[in-house]
């Protein structure tokens, strides 16, 4: 009678079970499937490496305060003065001394009568005037020309200083009266004129500018103050 062991029995069926199996092993020409591994990209966010050429993402740009402090300069412009501002001076009043084919076409000073802006910004305002009283005697050939003018003068305008048009734009008012005697050797003769003359008289403004005025021979000049 044999004996069995209740250790030993289930020890044998695990050994005979694993011996089995090794013998059931995969026939001739059959393969056991390997699993393949495929690899899927990763998209990477963009960052400043990423731009062609080497360049750098604007937006991957940080700008780093360099501690030094900012200075803004401000230029204030400065406005010349217009010529116009303050000006004065006097309008010389020059004519023909006796008949113009005895004594040449050569003007004298008569006088001056003054002048100035009255107002402190554009337009610029002028007046001026006054009286003007000449008595001399010239010689010329042995021929004694004894002058006397007298003149009233008034004077309103304005000065213009638009660019490129500096210039003053007179209204002139003058009466005025000339007695010419002239002496010679054997003559004697005395040539008494008057006239009342109103005209719009334009100047630059140009020290000794000057203009003509009826058809006297009367020429007005510019004679500006420093």
């Amino acid at each position: 009678m044999i004996k069995r062991s209740n250790g030993v029995l289930p020890l044998l069926a695990v050994v005979s079970l694993a011996i089995a199996t090794l013998m059931c092993g995969p026939g001739p020409g059959r393969t056991t499937p390997t699993p393949t591994l495929t690899a899927t990209p990763t998209q990477k966010s963009p960052q400043a490496t990423d731009i062609p050429d080497g360049g750098v993402n604007p937006a991957e740009v940080t700008k780093e305060p360099t501690g030094e402090p900012t200075i803004e300069v401000t230029v204030t412009p400065t406005d010349e003065p217009s010529p116009c501002e303050g000006l004065s001076g006097s309008i010389e009043v020059r004519a023909l001394v006796g008949p113009a084919a005895a004594v040449g076409l050569e003007t004298h000073a008569m006088g001056s009568v003054p002048f100035s802006v009255t107002s402190g910004g554009p337009p610029y305002g002028v007046e001026g005037g006054g009286h003007i009283s000449f008595h001399d005697q010239l010689t010329e050939d042995e021929i004694i020309y004894d002058v006397v003018f007298e003149a009233d003068i008034a004077l309103d305008g304005t000065c213009e200083d638009a660019p490129g048009s500096m210039q003053l734009v007179l209204d002139l008012d003058m009466a005025w009266s000339q007695v010419v005697e002239v002496t010679a050797p054997d003559f004697h003769q005395v040539y008494p004129v008057a006239g009342d003359n109103a005209a719009i008289v334009t100047f630059p403004l140009i020290d000794g500018a000057s203009a003509n005025i009826g058809g006297e021979g009367m020429e007005l000049v510019l004679l500006l103050n420093e």
